[in-house]
């Protein structure tokens, strides 16, 4: 039976990133071979915005039009944000999130992956980052 060398002898992992690592339970070169993500996102089948069901985690991909940010109730920071593919158009909210206006560009092309809710003919996504 061989040992496996410490993380930190992978070539770019230091003994500071080796730290890191070791919080997370990897602490040789086994383990991180055998450490595999939490979750796997499915991009394959990627939603038109116009064929989303209501409570559903589904994924879709879309241009942002516009963003705007407004001020609700107890003064509560509001984002919100239209994107759309070309043939539908989908209503973004953030909550209490300023940092996110800043990354929000228009006609730049997102991808999000959230629960819809329909509310009078608009489809919208709440975001809780």
């Amino acid at each position: 039976m061989t040992q496996f060398p410490p993380i930190q002898y992978i070539k770019g992992i230091g003994p500071g990133i080796s730290v890191l690592f070791k919080k997370l339970g990897i602490h040789s070169v086994k383990d991180f071979m055998y450490y595999f993500p939490r979750a796997y996102d499915d991009r394959r089948f990627i939603a038109p915005i116009s064929e989303l069901k209501t409570g559903e985690i589904q994924m879709c991909v879309g241009t942002i039009e516009n963003v705007v940010e407004s001020k609700g109730k107890s003064r509560v920071s509001i984002i919100k944000c239209n994107i759309t593919d070309r043939r539908s158009s989908i209503a973004a909210v953030w909550f209490n999130q300023k940092f996110i206006k800043k990354k929000l560009q228009f006609g730049k092309l997102i991808i999000f992956k959230r629960t819809f809710k329909i509310k009078t003919f608009t489809v919208f996504l709440n975001f809780c980052l």
